[in-house]
This record gives structure tokens, C-alpha cells and sequence, in this order.
């Protein structure tokens, strides 16, 4: 998709960030549908064998125990096949979202004059252009799963949700404050 500098003045980061989604909204959708059943699973595994223990071996349901155990560990199985799924195209996923930032910054970068490379360093915009991406990308792909599991948490009506916010919350103002300082301070 050929965008000229206009749409990039008209449009939020976000936006235009989000528009990279679209021509690969299939692979997303699979991705997200992945993990919201690797969330469930992980959620509603404890919440079973807690019950199943509580109840069912007092009452000595060693068969209906049994069962049930036999279904999550099938749950399991599923499970470990959805997340082959997420590590293999939700990363393809990433990479193809990925290439076609890189195709339009480089065809941006293709288009600016030498007045522009002469006050630039051409190695640190490459390196920018590459290293800075991909985090990126990395970032987007798991801040995604990470907001499936917030809502799960929330619509399992645990008060964990609210711990997990916070702490992911916290520990990405530590992670990032670095980063942000480094960014402020501009080019060396």
C-alpha cells in the first residue's frame, strides 16, 4: 500500500501503526483467537482441579475425577498446539507487518534529499531503522496477548486482574523509563 507524506500528517501513530494490521488481519485473528484459548485454558485449570479435588475425591467420584482430569490434560495437548500456532505465525505475523513498515520507510528514505544525510548519520538512521522497528513490532505482538489476558482475568472476576494491571503496568514505567530518557536526549 503506496502512501504518500500527507496521509502520514493527517493520521496518528496509532493509526497509522494499526493500518499495517489490515492486509494481514487473518494471521492476527488466529494469533489473538490462540491465545484467548491459551488464556482460558490457564485460567480455568486450577479453577477445575481445585473443585475436582475438593469434591469429587471426598465424595469418591474417582471415575468422574479421572474424566475430568483426562479432559484438561487434553486441554492441554490443545493448548500446546495453540501455542506452536501463536510462536510460528503469530510471529510471521510480526515479520510481514513488520517487512511492510520497512518497505514504506525505505522508499521515505529514498525519497529525501542528500541536504538530509549530510547533517544525518546514515548508519545510526539504518540502525534505527531496523533495531527500533523490530522491538516494535515485538512490542505490539505482546502488549496484544497481554491485553487478552487482562480481560480474561477481568471476566473471570478475580480480584487478580487488578494485581496483574498494576504489575504490568509497573514493571513496563521501570522497563521503558530508561528507554524514554535515552530517546529525550536525542542523537550523539
Amino acid at each position: 500500500m503506496k502512501r504518500d507524506t500527507r496521509y502520514y500528517q493527517q493520521h496518528g501513530l496509532l493509526r497509522i501503526f494499526l493500518s499495517y494490521f489490515g492486509p494481514h488481519r487473518r494471521l492476527f485473528l488466529l494469533d489473538m483467537l490462540c491465545a484467548l484459548f491459551i488464556g482460558a485454558v490457564d485460567l480455568i485449570f486450577p479453577l477445575i482441579s481445585r473443585r475436582a479435588i475438593n469434591t469429587m475425591l471426598p465424595a469418591h467420584a474417582y471415575h468422574t475425577f479421572f474424566v475430568v482430569m483426562g479432559i484438561m490434560a487434553a486441554a492441554y495437548l490443545v493448548r500446546a498446539f495453540f501455542y506452536y500456532i501463536i510462536a510460528y505465525y503469530g510471529h510471521t505475523f510480526g515479520i510481514r507487518v513488520e517487512a511492510d513498515i520497512r518497505r514504506d520507510l525505505f522508499r521515505h528514505m529514498q525519497s529525501l534529499g542528500y541536504e538530509f544525510y549530510d547533517h544525518n548519520r546514515t548508519g545510526q538512521l539504518m540502525s534505527r531503522l531496523t533495531t527500533d522497528l523490530f522491538e516494535i513490532t515485538e512490542l505490539a505482538h505482546h502488549v496484544c496477548h497481554i491485553t487478552g489476558m487482562v480481560n480474561l482475568f477481568y471476566i473471570s472476576g478475580g480480584k487478580s486482574d487488578l494485581v496483574a494491571v498494576g504489575g504490568i503496568s509497573l514493571g513496563s514505567a521501570v522497563y521503558n523509563l530508561p528507554l524514554g530518557q535515552l530517546a529525550l536526549q536525542g542523537p550523539t
